[in-house]
């Protein structure tokens, strides 16, 4: 009786790994093209140097998580040290674009801290699985690059907004998905599962973002008129809720297809759905 629970539970685990590493693969080949893209077509400035350095490290990462999954199941630790090293990246990033020097410089330092911290705690022998204390370093290294982004949007000026929302908005997609994962072993003592294995391709589905960016860095918001405003606004609602409502819709038109796929379809697809949704609302030209 334990023997096709045993040969269910491997093809099981089997079908997880594969659509784990397919996960990361893409985001490991989309992010490496976008470094290369931000590399030849940015003006060379510390900006654009972190840029191209977090894009460029979100690549490694990628590389390296699909290694400790091709490594087996018990390299857990691996990726919980790559993802504390994969937020710091993102926190200097977005750091970079602050002009507050003390706050960045305290921040950073904070960031640091914690990524110490968390490999430190990750490396503790004397567990058989990652420990919580390893999670909660990731949860307070997400929650540093929330405070990041809050200050960048709040500081920038009115030129610098049209192109810091798009890459704040990446940024946060990045904090995002690994407050979830992370807290959820915080709570619960293990990994949320689907996230996890889709946590590659809502990586890759943000890099839109980061592309739009680079196309409108530097360029100027044309002013509306009030009345203008309150048209756009309230077109904007409608447009929101009917889209969201139709994604929603296909999302579970995804779902009740049924198969292995299903659920990280559904869950990349909704992703990818609001990213598309978060650059039209951010887009100069789709707003005029």
């Amino acid at each position: 009786a334990r023997a096709p629970a045993s040969a269910a539970a491997r093809d099981c685990f089997g079908a997880v790994v594969v659509i784990a590493i397919a996960s990361y693969v893409t985001a490991a080949g989309l992010h490496a093209a976008v470094a290369f893209l931000l590399l030849v077509s940015i003006p060379g400035s510390r900006r654009a140097f972190f840029l191209t350095s977090a894009v460029g490290i979100s690549s490694l990462w990628a590389i390296g998580v699909t290694a400790a999954l091709v490594s087996g199941p018990n390299a857990e630790w691996v990726v919980v040290i790559l993802d504390a090293v994969h937020l710091l990246a993102w926190i200097a990033c977005v750091l970079s674009w602050s002009t507050g020097v003390t706050t960045k410089r305290w921040l950073f330092g904070t960031g640091l801290l914690a990524t110490v911290i968390t490999v430190v705690a990750t490396l503790d022998t004397s567990v058989a699985l990652v420990p919580r204390g390893a999670y909660a370093g990731i949860v307070v290294l997400v929650l540093i690059g929330f405070v990041a982004v809050e200050q960048v949007i709040r500081n920038a000026t009115r030129d610098q907004l049209g192109y810091l929302k798009l890459l704040c908005g990446a940024a946060g997609g990045v904090f995002a998905i690994d407050l979830v994962v992370g807290s959820q072993a915080v709570i619960l003592g293990d990994v949320l599962p689907g996230f996890l294995e889709s946590k590659g391709f809502i990586n890759a589905a943000l890099l839109p973002l980061v592309v739009m960016a680079n196309r409108r860095q530097g360029e100027r918001q044309a002013e509306l008129l009030v009345s203008r405003q309150v048209a756009f606004y309230t077109a904007s609602l409608f447009g929101m809720g009917t889209y969201l409502l139709a994604m929603w819709a296909i999302a579970r038109g995804i779902r009740l297809i049924g198969g292995e796929w299903s659920f990280y379809t559904e869950i990349v697809f909704l992703v990818a759905a609001v990213t598309f949704l978060l650059a039209v609302l951010f887009s100069g030209g789709w707003r005029a």
